[in-house]
């Protein structure tokens, strides 16, 4: 989603500057763009450098057990 509004805010500033002409080429039409392109490459690079933390294999399936509902035996007659 941040992607795509960065990518969004690059095309309407190229657009309103050079297409359209109603902007001049400045610092209040140049400095999104420029905000916009460190963030998507930001975006880009990150996933790179995070790691997942790691979970022993005892913890992992105590985790497993709480999150997966036991079947219940509704044809069981008491006693």
């Amino acid at each position: 989603m941040a992607i795509c509004n960065c990518c969004l805010t690059i095309i309407a500033n190229y657009m309103e500057t050079f297409y359209y002409q109603t902007a001049p080429l400045n610092f209040y039409t140049i400095f999104p763009v420029v905000i916009s392109a460190l963030t998507i490459t930001g975006l880009c690079i990150a996933p790179k450098y995070l790691k997942p933390p790691e979970i022993e294999a005892e913890e992992e399936t105590n985790i497993l057990k709480m999150r997966i509902p036991r079947k219940k035996n509704w044809n069981k007659k008491r006693t």
